[in-house]
C-alpha cells in the first residue's frame, strides 16, 4: 500500500479513518479527478442557475468516489459508497429534465435498497474478525462454505445494481436521459466502476471459494448484457439512451473477464474500465454539445451538423469509434509476450473486435454516417427515394459480418423523410436556425 493515511475514527468500534493506494485503486483515483475537472469546464456556460450549489455538488462527490477507491477500513468504505448517491440525486433531482424527480428518485431506491444486504456481511465479517473493519484482514478470514456463500450474494446485491448489470439495469437508461450532461458523464465515467471495483476489492478476496463456485451465474448474466443489452442499443432513437444502454454492455466485458479467474481477464477488465471511463465521459460531453445547440437528443435531428462543426464531427467519429469497438481498441489486455496461450488469446480478440465492430456499426451507415459525414450537396435529412447507404471503408472485405451490417441497420432503424416531404418540427429556436443556415447554404439537388 502507498500513501497510507491511518487514524482512530470511532474508538468503541474500532473503526478507523485508513485510507491508502495499491496498484488497482491507483488507476480510479486520477481518473476521478480528470473527469472532474472536464466536467467542471463542461459546466461553465451551460449551467446558468444555482452555479455555487451545482460546483459543489460536483466537488464533493468527486471527494466521495476517491474515499471509495482509497478507503481501507470496510466501514469507512460503506459510508463513502453509499454517500456518493447524495450529490447525485441532487444534481439529477434539481438541474436534470422534465421527468428527473423520477429519475433521481429510482436512482437512489435502486443503490440504496441493494447496499442493505452489504451492511448486514460488513458487521458479520467485523465480528468474525475479531472486533476489526479492516479489509485486509478480511481477505485472510477463514470463511467456511455457507459464509462464503452468504457473503458473496450480499455484495452482489449491492454491486450488480451499481455495475449495473442485468437484470437490475433499468434504472441506468432513465437516469442518463435526466441527467445534466455533467452528471451523465460522471455516472457513466465514474460511478459505474465503483461496483466493478468492488468486486475485486471484496467479492473475489473474501469469498474466493463462492465465486469460483457461482461464477457461472456472473458469466451467464454478463454475456446477456452484452448480446441482449447491444441489441437494444442498437434500435435507439435517443442518443443519450443509446450511450447508457452501450454502457451496460461494456460493463458487461468487465464483469465477464473478471469471473473467468485468470490474470489475463482481470487485467483486461480493469483496462475496459478506465478505458470506457474515457470514453463514454466524452461521448455524454459530446451529446451535451449538441443538445445545447439543437435542443433534442433525437439521432434523426442531427443531420448536416458536419457543414457547420466539421471538426467537432470528426472527434465524435473518433469518440463513436471507441465506443462501437470496445474488443480491439483494448487489445493490450492480449499484449502477453511469451504467453502459452497468446495466439489463442489474439486469434479470440480479433475475431471479438470484428464482430462486435460489425455489429456496432450496423447503426451508422443510417444513424450516423449518412448525417454526420454527408456529401456537402446533400440536405439534412433528406436522401432521394432510390438512395443507397454510404458503405463503410473496408466492407467490401470479406470476414465478419460486414457483408450484411447495412442490411440489418435497415431493418432495425428508421429511415430518413424522402425529398418533398415535411420538414420536422423545429424543437427550439437553436436547432430552427441550424437547418435555416443548411438549407440556405446548400443548394438543391
Amino acid at each position: 500500500m502507498q500513501f497510507v493515511e491511518k487514524a482512530l475514527w470511532i474508538e468503541r468500534f474500532n473503526i478507523h479513518y485508513h485510507l491508502g493506494l495499491d496498484g488497482l485503486s491507483f488507476w480510479f483515483v486520477p481518473l476521478t479527478a480528470f473527469i472532474t475537472v472536464i466536467v467542471v469546464i463542461s459546466s461553465w456556460a451551460s449551467i446558468t442557475e444555482r452555479v455555487n450549489q451545482y460546483m459543489g455538488a460536483f466537488l464533493i462527490l468527486s471527494g466521495l468516489m476517491v474515499g471509495v477507491f482509497s478507503a481501507l477500513d470496510g466501514l469507512l468504505f460503506y459510508v463513502f459508497f453509499e454517500a456518493t448517491l447524495i450529490p447525485m440525486y441532487l444534481i439529477i433531482g434539481i438541474w436534470g429534465g422534465p421527468n428527473r424527480i423520477y429519475a433521481a428518485f429510482k436512482f437512489f431506491l435502486y443503490t440504496l435498497l441493494g447496499s442493505l444486504l452489504t451492511l448486514i456481511a460488513i458487521i458479520y465479517l467485523y465480528n468474525a474478525a475479531g472486533g476489526s473493519f479492516d479489509i485486509l484482514t478480511w481477505h485472510k478470514l477463514p470463511l467456511g462454505h455457507l459464509p462464503q456463500t452468504l457473503v458473496f450474494f450480499a455484495f452482489l446485491a449491492a454491486f450488480a445494481v451499481k455495475v449495473p448489470m442485468f437484470p437490475v439495469h433499468t434504472w441506468l437508461p432513465d437516469v442518463h436521459v435526466e441527467a445534466p450532461t455533467g452528471g451523465s458523464a460522471v455516472l457513466a465515467a465514474i460511478m459505474l466502476k465503483l461496483g466493478a471495483y468492488g468486486f475485486l476489492r471484496f467479492s473475489m478476496p473474501i469469498a474466493p471459494d463462492a465465486a469460483r463456485e457461482w461464477a457461472w451465474l456472473i458469466i451467464t448474466l454478463s454475456l446477456i448484457a452484452v448480446i441482449y443489452v447491444g441489441v437494444v442499443a442498437l434500435v435507439q432513437k435517443d442518443m443519450k439512451k443509446l450511450v447508457a444502454y452501450s454502457s451496460v454492455a461494456h460493463m458487461g466485458f468487465v464483469t465477464l473477464g473478471f469471473f473467468v479467474f485468470n490474470d489475463l481477464g482481470v487485467s483486461g477488465g480493469i483496462a475496459q474500465m478506465i478505458a470506457h471511463g474515457f470514453v463514454s465521459g466524452a461521448m455524454f460531453l459530446c451529446i451535451g454539445v449538441l443538445y445545447d445547440r439543437v435542443h433534442s437528443r433525437q439521432i434523426a435531428d442531427y443531420g448536416g451538423v458536419v457543414n457547420v462543426m466539421p471538426k467537432f464531427s470528426r472527434l465524435c467519429a473518433a469518440v463513436l469509434h471507441g465506443q462501437l469497438r470496445p474488443a480491439r481498441h483494448r487489445r493490450l489486455r492480449g499484449r502477453v509476450d511469451g504467453h502459452p496461450r497468446f495466439r489463442e488469446v489474439q486469434l479470440l480478440d480479433w475475431r471479438a473486435g470484428r464482430l462486435g465492430g460489425d455489429l456496432g456499426r450496423g447503426l451508422l451507415p443510417v444513424d450516423v454516417q449518412a448525417r454526420l459525414p454527408g456529401r456537402s450537396d446533400q440536405r439534412p435529412c433528406e436522401v432521394h427515394a432510390g438512395h443507397q447507404w454510404p458503405r463503410v471503408p473496408g466492407a467490401e472485405h470479406p470476414g465478419g459480418c460486414r457483408a450484411v451490417h447495412g442490411a440489418v441497420s435497415q431493418a432495425l432503424h428508421r429511415r430518413d423523410r424522402p425529398v418533398g416531404a415535411a420538414p420536422a418540427p423545429a424543437r427550439g429556436p437553436v436547432q430552427a436556425s441550424l437547418k435555416t443556415r443548411l438549407n440556405r447554404e446548400i443548394p438543391n439537388d
